[in-house]
């Protein structure tokens, strides 16, 4: 059985695509956008690197596949791919494949509950996407759309799944000997630039100001991976803590070690699909903000909350107050692990990525 993952250049469907692939006992052929190759350093039976969506009927030919996943068909024209003829075309041929064709779906077919839903930046419509999106919402909808978290929808073809078998052996977590804290801060290309425009300097002192209030306490072992500009302004001004490591580029794989050695990890995106890595490794994790997705629209936040979040509300922090630095005090303080237990009971109980091919090659 072969099950061909078609990625777009967006890195959160580029790991969703790993979390339904690894380890199920079906043939991974990844076909990963160039500007992603290098940060895809997963382990899979056939990769190929594609610039255009006028390269992949080539790679769908030779490799004559069971089943084609696109992650996702809803950014691979906003992603610089493909044009949406050259989209639309592309998804006329392999209508006519006669193997089942899915598509995960980054905003959880919103307009379904949200017909209204619109989005804006800094006050200000996103015409452009919003008419993309409503158009591939109802040009995509016959298609199976896969979900990695039991999130609400209304569509009868949309597949939940939990990987069991994601998380390998040498990769739990470990803590040192020394019995030190790791704490893990994420922060994405596009997040850093919103929050510097909102905030100016301001977000670079503060942020500053947390990551020595954190590094007092010399049990703790603090990590960074941020964007190559903000990793700059830091690493000069905070050279001095040696419990301070910041990072600015890593790999799949590398970035995967380091959410599951940490403790703790803070994002500035809800919506971050590592956040997925830390409900696998069961690390627990903080957000400083919504981050670039759920600010584009509130319909979107409330519905995207329902599924990651299980009808909850993801746990924020004040990024702009005193961080406490010891880590069991704060987790007692900002987080209920028994909330934690009740979503994790319910991602587990989700089918298997297996099962989901079988069931849709009638296998």
């Amino acid at each position: 059985m072969k099950v061909l993952f078609i990625t777009s250049n967006d890195f959160g469907e580029l790991s969703l695509a790993t979390f339904f692939a690894r380890n199920q006992p079906f043939q991974s052929i990844f076909v990963v956008p160039k500007k992603r190759a290098t940060y895809f350093d997963e382990v899979v039976d056939i990769k190929y690197v594609y610039s255009s969506i006028t390269e992949l009927e080539r790679i769908i030919e030779n490799e004559k596949p069971d089943v084609i996943s696109l992650n996702t068909g809803y950014l691979i024209v906003n992603g610089g791919l493909a044009t949406m003829e050259e989209f639309q075309l592309f998804y006329e041929y392999l209508k006519k494949l006669g193997c089942p064709i899915i598509t995960t779906d980054p905003f959880v077919r919103v307009y379904d509950s949200y017909p209204e839903c619109s989005f804006e930046l800094d006050g200000n419509p996103l015409v452009s996407l919003k008419n993309e999106m409503t158009f591939l919402s109802e040009y995509l909808k016959e298609l199976p759309h896969i979900y990695g978290f039991p999130c609400k929808s209304n569509l009868e073809n949309a597949y939940l799944f939990y990987n069991d078998k994601y998380c390998l052996k040498e990769k739990k977590p470990q803590h040192d000997t020394e019995k030190k804290d790791h704490w893990l801060f994420v922060l994405g290309e596009l997040d850093s630039t919103l929050l510097f425009v909102k905030h100016g300097e301001l977000f670079i002192k503060e942020l500053a100001e947390r990551l020595k209030e954190i590094c007092q306490n010399t049990e703790n072992r603090v990590r960074c991976v941020f964007p190559e500009n903000i990793a700059n302004m830091l690493r000069v001004p905070l050279a001095p803590l040696k419990n301070l490591q910041i990072l600015n580029f890593l790999t799949l794989e590398e970035f995967e070690t380091l959410v599951s050695e940490s403790d703790i990890v803070f994002y500035w995106n809800v919506f971050s699909n590592s956040i997925l890595m830390c409900y696998y490794y069961d690390v627990p994790f903080l957000c400083f903000g919504k981050g670039h997705i759920a600010d584009l629209s509130e319909d979107l936040f409330n519905h995207m909350s329902d599924g990651i979040y299980r009808s909850g509300k993801p746990e924020f922090i004040d990024f702009l107050s005193p961080l406490e630095p010891n880590l069991d005090t704060l987790l007692e303080k900002q987080y209920s692990k028994e909330n934690r237990r009740r979503i994790l009971d319910e991602y587990h109980r989700l089918p298997t990525p297996q099962s989901i091919v079988k069931a849709l090659t009638n296998d």
